[in-house]
């Protein structure tokens, strides 16, 4: 299995484990809207994620107040 590497802090991404320690998944999660690449869960949960959330109500404020 070849290394992959996050596209955001340029470390390892580490494989999805089952419970059991089975390997379901060892691409990483999409980047958007950081990057086009793949990135490791640790910058998924605590860069990607949040802003998606952050882009979404962005996006929503901006339209209620077109709406008012």
């Amino acid at each position: 299995m070849d290394t992959r590497i996050c596209s955001i802090c340029d470390g390892p991404i580490e494989p999805q484990r089952r419970p059991d320690g089975e390997i379901y998944w060892e691409h990483g999660h999409n980047a958007w809207p950081i990057n086009d690449g793949q990135c490791c869960t640790s910058c998924n949960d605590t860069v990607v994620v949040p802003r998606r959330i952050s882009n979404y109500f962005d996006k929503h404020d901006t339209k209620e107040e077109q709406d008012d």
